[in-house]
This record gives C-alpha cells, sequence and structure tokens, in this order.
C-alpha cells in the first residue's frame, strides 16, 4: 500500500529488479495502481456472498417442500352426497 502526499492510500503492487546500468549496479521499479482490481474482486466476494445465499434459501425451501404431502392429499376433494366422481368414474361410465 503506497501513501499518497495528501495522505490518501493507494493499493499498488510494487516490482523492483536489481541490474546493472553502465556497469554500475542499479534498481529499475515499477508501480502498478491496482484499485480498480480490488474494487472488482470485493464486488465478486459480495455477489458470491449473495449467490451462496440465494442457494441456501432455496436448499431449504426445497427440503421443506419435500417434507409435506402431495397437493391432493392436502386439499381432499369432497363430493357432494350421491355423486360419484374418481378415477373409476369412467370406466362404469357414470360421467
Amino acid at each position: 500500500m503506497h501513501v499518497a502526499t495528501d495522505g490518501t492510500p493507494i493499493p499498488c503492487e510494487i516490482t523492483l529488479v536489481r541490474m546493472r546500468l553502465q556497469g554500475k549496479p542499479a534498481i529499475f521499479g515499477n508501480i502498478h495502481d491496482v484499485g480498480e482490481l480490488k474494487k472488482a474482486e470485493e464486488k465478486l466476494r459480495q455477489a458470491r456472498k449473495a449467490a451462496e445465499a440465494a442457494n441456501k434459501a432455496k436448499g431449504e425451501f426445497l427440503a421443506n417442500m419435500s417434507t409435506r404431502s402431495a397437493p391432493h392429499e392436502r386439499h381432499p376433494r369432497h363430493d357432494p352426497p350421491g355423486v360419484k366422481n374418481g378415477p373409476d368414474t369412467e370406466a362404469k361410465g357414470l360421467s
């Protein structure tokens, strides 16, 4: 982390290479601002956290739904007295 003259921190990557220049030892330096990279990494972290939370909620929902009975068992059909509606109705010609 580099600090600008006004005190603002600047995330950066610094590369130093020792070398010889005209027969004398020298150091070549390169400073690369990685602020945009850090912002992108944070967005990815937040997106991953949101996706994991959504996946957990989906799993809990599906687990809850699988423990319930089928819709026809939760809401049985009540036929009026004397009326027969069921799977064998068509076979007997009562529809």
